[in-house]
């Protein structure tokens, strides 16, 4: 009797670094359809990956899914506030420019706060 394999049981032989250099690799070579592919199985197995959920919302913009895209970068700022990346994103797919002028100010607030404090040493 064999054993069957589901496409799933594939991932669990590929580390998150293997993954990633993979998808890295397909977006270089504009191999849009197979990033879609990769990261909904990667999904499957698993959800919370947020880095591997920006990249399939960076991708899902590359194929025209804007709505998608947008959706999917809307839900990772509400999980994680701080994510420059996707605020980023948001700013350059969107096409709503009340959200944009939103998320630009967002944008300045984050990365300005991470800048360190000068303090001049003269007094």
């Amino acid at each position: 009797m064999q054993k069957s394999t589901s496409p799933l049981d594939y991932l669990n032989a590929l580390d998150r670094y293997k993954f990633l250099t993979i998808l890295n690799a397909a977006k270089e070579a504009e191999e849009y359809q197979f990033i879609k592919q990769a990261c909904l199985l990667w999904l499957v197995n698993y959800p919370g990956d947020l880095y591997v959920q920006y990249q399939q919302a960076l991708n899902y913009a590359n194929l025209g899914m804007t709505d998608q895209a947008v959706s999917i970068l809307n839900s990772l700022v509400e999980l994680d506030p701080q994510f420059i990346d996707a605020y980023q994103a948001l700013n350059q797919i969107s096409s709503n420019t009340e959200a944009k002028a939103e998320w630009a100010a967002i944008l300045s607030y984050l990365t300005e706060e991470n800048q360190p404090e000068v303090h001049s040493l003269s007094g």
